[in-house]
């Protein structure tokens, strides 16, 4: 991550550390841990995957707030709660409560992209891609309606 963090520094690059349940970063404290020792948070930021809190065990709105000082992005999925390994789901399909998901991102001040994650649907893309945008689009207005 050193080698990157001149380049992307000089391109104004920004670039997100995502834990991944079972990886090496696996937790929102490994990567915290990271960021605060060693890169500089002007670089380097951290990406939220909605499915990986319940694959490391955590409740998803602790999750977020843990990575709330260094967050830039987050991935729009679904998961089944307490089925491991964690499975991706397209948005709707999960126990996941994207209200409170969505009513969090917007007391913590996130205008950051969202953005939906569907690697695990490689038979049928174009339908997985359907079902979620037609999910995600009854949260189309969630900041306009909520003042924000």
């Amino acid at each position: 991550m050193r080698l990157i963090e001149p380049e992307a520094r000089s391109r104004g690059i920004r670039v997100g550390l995502e834990p991944e349940p079972e990886k090496w970063l696996s937790t929102p404290a490994q990567i915290i841990k990271l960021l605060e020792a060693e890169l500089d948070p002007c670089v380097f930021g951290a990406v939220v995957d909605l499915a990986h809190a319940d694959g490391v065990g955590d409740c998803i709105l602790g999750y977020i707030n843990k990575l709330a000082p260094y967050l830039m992005h987050i991935h729009v999925d679904d998961v089944q709660r307490g089925v491991f390994p964690h499975r991706h789901l397209i948005p709707g399909e999960g126990s996941l409560n994207y209200t409170e998901v969505l009513n969090l991102l917007d007391e913590l001040g996130y205008d950051g992209w969202l953005s939906v994650e569907l690697n695990r649907h490689i038979r049928g893309p174009a339908q997985a891609a359907r079902l979620a945008y037609q999910f995600m689009q009854q949260y189309c207005g969630f900041w306009a309606e909520s003042g924000t």
